[in-house]
């Protein structure tokens, strides 16, 4: 145990250190300014643990995203929309104060899921997509057209405060309703970029994958949450459980990543996958990452038992913690295995990928 704790410390980034207490500073201040605003003025909208654990959720993987930007070099306008998409997200507290525009910020909030998965559609069939900014302003272009037809029957500037019991319940479920065909859009491109991610026509830098993977199950979640809403089943504060969860992979994988590319090593894997066409793999990934030392040095078996073990742990206070039913506990762990589930998939897939490209051209050092 001794010598794997010397190993990974060894492995740690200094410079990763260095932005990752920039993190937590930037973050205790939105902390502190985010508890000054809801304890000195109160929202219309009652604030429970949950959600403030994911507003602040949100300000953190926007920081460990938006870090990431000065040491990316391939795929940096994906970097860019992820990092706005959870900028906005981290400034919801900020409309809950204002009611004319609460229509807006739903139809807003639900418009950048849209980003990553449009932009990646776009990036799958276009020729030198990483050299172009031709999917970029399809991608934009794509979503103003979307959005504004499936939302157009929806005054987006209506005052909720102001509207009688018919009308803000007719125009909460319009809204709904349409957010609901909205996510279903979202999640048929995302399938199309993962069928074209698994046939080889492109390739994301490391970790991506994995992000792509917990941004899936976003969309899924909110599939799911909205389809109850549209059946008269309200589970707001039980759906911001899931997402909790999934915000939790978040800021876990984006760290991994921050430490990924903060390492001068990772230059050569990011300069494979801009020239991914060209290079076709002919290149060494290199093998000196933290990730990489943790698991050879817990072997299979150990991380196996491990990740079991962590599971687990995790489980236990989800089934205590908050006022839902046993139906929605059962369903926040049945995502919490997908969400590592798909986490390892992404990881693990990328891995084999890699190995398929240039096994051939790594040999085992005789002695």
């Amino acid at each position: 145990m001794e010598v794997l704790v010397k190993k990974v410390s060894d492995n740690i980034n200094p410079l990763f250190l260095k932005d990752f207490k920039k993190i937590l500073l930037m973050q205790i201040a939105y902390q502190v300014l985010l508890f000054a605003l809801f304890y000195f003025f109160p929202p219309f909208i009652k604030i429970k643990p949950v959600l403030y654990f994911n507003y602040s959720s949100y300000f953190f993987i926007f920081l460990s995203s938006a870090i990431t930007i000065k040491y990316t070099i391939a795929n940096r306008v994906i970097i860019y929309l992820f990092a706005l998409q959870f900028l906005y997200y981290s400034f919801i507290p900020i409309t809950l104060y204002i009611p004319n525009i609460y229509l807006l910020h739903i139809i807003l909030t639900y418009s950048f899921l849209l980003l990553v998965p449009f932009y990646l559609f776009f990036y799958s069939i276009t020729p030198n997509a990483e050299k172009t900014q031709k999917p970029l302003i399809l991608t934009l272009i794509l979503i103003i057209l979307t959005v504004t037809m499936t939302y157009s029957n929806i005054n987006v500037f209506s005052n909720i405060s102001l509207l009688d019991n018919k009308e803000y319940w007719e125009s909460l479920n319009k809204l709904n309703l349409n957010s609901y065909y909205l996510v279903l859009i979202c999640l048929s491109f995302l399938l199309f970029v993962w069928f074209t991610y698994n046939q080889g026509h492109y390739l994301l830098s490391e970790f991506l994958p994995a992000i792509l993977a917990v941004h899936t199950l976003l969309i899924i979640n909110e599939i799911y949450q909205l389809f109850n809403y549209t059946h008269l089943i309200t589970n707001y504060i039980d759906g911001q459980y899931f997402n909790a969860v999934i915000n939790i992979g978040f800021i876990i994988i984006w760290l991994f990543r921050l430490h990924y590319v903060s390492n001068p090593d990772s230059k050569k894997m990011e300069h494979f996958v801009l020239n991914y066409d060209m290079l076709s793999g002919y290149v060494e990934k290199p093998h000196n990452e933290l990730w990489d030392a943790i698991l050879i040095k817990l072997g299979k078996q150990k991380l196996i038992f491990g990740s079991l073990l962590l599971f687990v742990i995790i489980c236990i206070p989800l089934v205590l913690i908050g006022d839902i039913s046993f139906f929605s506990r059962f369903n926040i762990i049945v995502m919490l295995f997908f969400l590592v589930s798909v986490m390892i998939y992404a990881i693990v897939y990328t891995q084999r990928k890699w190995f398929n490209h240039i096994g051939f051209l790594i040999k085992e050092n005789k002695k």
